[in-house]
């Protein structure tokens, strides 16, 4: 996944977190604003709301 740039990423998503073999990955293209980058994390923690 790594040649295609995905990355793994921190999350508290309990489905993710259920098992250590889990994981969230994800590719933010380069031309991905900084808010939305901002956004995203906000969403990975639920800390959306």
């Amino acid at each position: 996944f790594s040649s295609q740039e995905f990355e793994i990423l921190q999350t508290n998503e309990p489905n993710i977190m259920l098992r250590p073999e889990n994981l969230f990955m994800a590719r933010i293209g380069a031309n991905i604003p900084e808010e939305i980058q901002r956004q995203f994390k906000l969403v990975r923690f639920n800390m959306d709301r």
